[in-house]
């Protein structure tokens, strides 16, 4: 599937034509389309960060948007994921955009097969859908059973990746513990960056009875569910977390909220179409 997604920076809009597959593929292997969340929120912010000179490493890249926006705005950039059909979706992309000889690709569960280099910025949409065990879901949205499956070893390595003074921008769903985003307290234990901080993308949290019951037919759910509770997990929430030195603190959150014309504390987006697209996938992956 060709589809042209529009993407801004401080005011400036382009148009990049990637393909990708059906929203609606029930493959588990799927290239996942590119939505307005990635394509409104990360591209801006990765090409107001990019400049020519700076290196970008793109993990996770699926369609290959993110460093191929990157690598169109003069930065060297390594674009990784586990799928390799993503692999050679994202460099038939960069292809389109004439920009293949501007970036590396590798196939690559998170870090493991990248070499260790300092890069400017390390950006990520990953898997976030926590999962019940056993639940047949797209490798792209599949994040284990808290959600943390690519989350947590990217947070634990990421470090030695990113150059002084690098960023780092994680767009996830994140389980949320006593009113507060996990991603948000797991990342400041372990990343090295001076201001550590997220952004809500949807205004609301998102119960965890309302979640749970999209698997209320497969039979893991039951203690997977009693297994989060006791984790003290009551809710989910969309974040852009962001890592970043102090003095760019401003200009980031400036530049996300701008994207999409709201206040510093949240973004637009709906919960229900979220959850109607999961419900579906489910049913139709049976």
């Amino acid at each position: 599937m060709l589809a042209s997604v529009q993407t801004s920076s401080q005011g400036n809009q382009s148009q990049l034509d990637l393909v990708t597959d059906s929203l609606l593929d029930i493959r588990k292997d799927r290239v996942f389309p590119v939505l307005s969340d990635e394509a409104g929120v990360l591209a801006p912010l990765v090409a107001a960060i990019a400049r020519p000179g700076s290196r970008v490493l793109d993990v996770g890249t699926g369609s290959g948007i993110l460093g191929i926006t990157a690598a169109l705005a003069g930065a060297g950039t390594v674009l990784s994921d586990i799928n390799s059909k993503a692999v050679l979706y994202s460099q038939n992309n960069a292809r389109l955009h004439g920009v293949h000889d501007r970036i590396q690709f590798y196939l690559s569960d998170v870090l493991t097969n990248i070499p260790e280099t300092e890069f400017d910025l390390v950006v990520c949409n990953p898997p976030f859908a926590p999962l019940p065990p056993n639940c047949p879901f797209h490798l792209s949205g599949d994040g284990g059973p808290i959600g943390f499956r690519v989350i947590l070893p990217l947070l634990l390595s990421v470090n030695r990746y990113l150059a002084r003074n690098g960023i780092f921008l994680l767009l996830s769903l994140s389980p949320v513990v006593q009113g507060k985003p996990l991603v948000l307290e797991v990342a400041r234990q372990l990343l090295s960056c001076d201001r550590i901080f997220a952004l809500r993308v949807y205004q609301d949290l998102i119960s965890l009875s309302d979640y749970g019951s999209i698997f209320a037919h497969l039979d893991t759910t039951g203690p997977w569910y009693r297994d989060l509770r006791r984790r003290g997990i009551h809710g989910l929430s969309y974040v852009l977390l962001v890592g970043c030195p102090e003095n760019l603190y401003r200009p980031i959150t400036d530049i996300a909220c701008s994207s999409l014309h709201m206040d510093p504390t949240t973004f637009g987006g709906s919960w229900n179409s979220r959850l109607f697209r999961y419900s579906t996938w489910l049913s139709t992956m049976q």
